[in-house]
Formats: C-alpha cells, sequence, structure tokens
C-alpha cells in the first residue's frame, strides 16, 4: 500500500512538473529544449 502511494506521489509530483514545462515553455519558444524535455520524461 505504502509502495502504491509513494508511485502514485511521484505521477503527480511528475504531472504537477510537466503543467509547469507546458506552462513556462511558449515563453522559452526553444523547440530543443522542448524536444529534450519529451525525451528526458519518456525515459
Amino acid at each position: 500500500m505504502l509502495f502504491y502511494y509513494k508511485n502514485d506521489k511521484k505521477v503527480l509530483n511528475k504531472v504537477l512538473y510537466n503543467m509547469k514545462i507546458t506552462i513556462f515553455v511558449p515563453e522559452i519558444k526553444s523547440e530543443s529544449l522542448f524536444d529534450r524535455m519529451i525525451l528526458s520524461m519518456s525515459n
């Protein structure tokens, strides 16, 4: 049970982090940076 809770927390943190990326990417307007983030997310 605790194991699943920890995983859920990780997933939630990742989702929140990805939301931040989504908000900041239009300001950065850097495709290479965005591509790198996608690659790191998929790993």
